[in-house]
C-alpha cells in the first residue's frame, strides 16, 4: 500500500510542478503582452503628441503669414490713401495757380485797359484845341 501511496503522491508533485509551471509560462507570456501594450501605447501618445506638435506649429506659422499678408494689405491701402489725397492736393494747387493766372490776367487786361482810357482822356483834356476856322 504504501507504494501506491507513493505513487499517488508522486503523481500529485508532478501534476502540481506542471501546473506551476504551466502558470509561470502564462504569467510570462501576459507580462510580454502587457509591456508589448504598453510600448505600444507609449509610442502611439509620443506618434500623437508629435504630430499634435506639428500641427500646432503649421497652424501658428499659417497664422503669422496671414497677419503678414494683412499688414502689407493695410500698408497698401494706405500708400495708396496718402498718394490718391497727394494727387488731389497737387491737381488742387494747380488748378488754383491757373485760376490765378487767368484772374491775374484778366486783372491786368482790364487795369491796361482803364489806364489806357485814362491816357485817352488826360490826352483829350491836355491837349490844346485846334483852331477853329473862321470866315474872314
Amino acid at each position: 500500500m504504501a507504494s501506491n501511496q507513493n505513487q499517488g503522491s508522486y503523481h500529485a508533485g508532478e501534476t502540481k510542478a506542471r501546473t506551476e509551471e504551466k502558470t509561470g509560462q502564462m504569467m510570462g507570456a501576459t507580462k510580454q503582452k502587457a509591456g508589448q501594450t504598453t510600448e505600444a501605447t507609449k509610442q502611439k501618445a509620443g506618434e500623437t503628441a508629435e504630430a499634435t506638435k506639428q500641427k500646432t506649429g503649421e497652424t501658428a506659422e499659417a497664422a503669422k503669414q496671414k497677419a503678414a499678408e494683412a499688414k502689407d494689405k493695410t500698408a497698401q491701402t494706405a500708400q495708396a490713401a496718402k498718394d490718391k489725397t497727394y494727387e488731389t492736393a497737387q491737381a488742387a494747387k494747380e488748378r488754383a495757380a491757373q485760376g490765378k493766372d487767368q484772374t491775374g490776367s484778366a486783372l491786368g487786361e482790364k487795369t491796361e485797359a482803364a489806364k489806357q482810357k485814362a491816357a485817352e482822356t488826360t490826352e483829350g483834356a491836355i491837349a490844346p484845341p485846334e483852331p477853329e476856322e473862321r470866315d474872314i
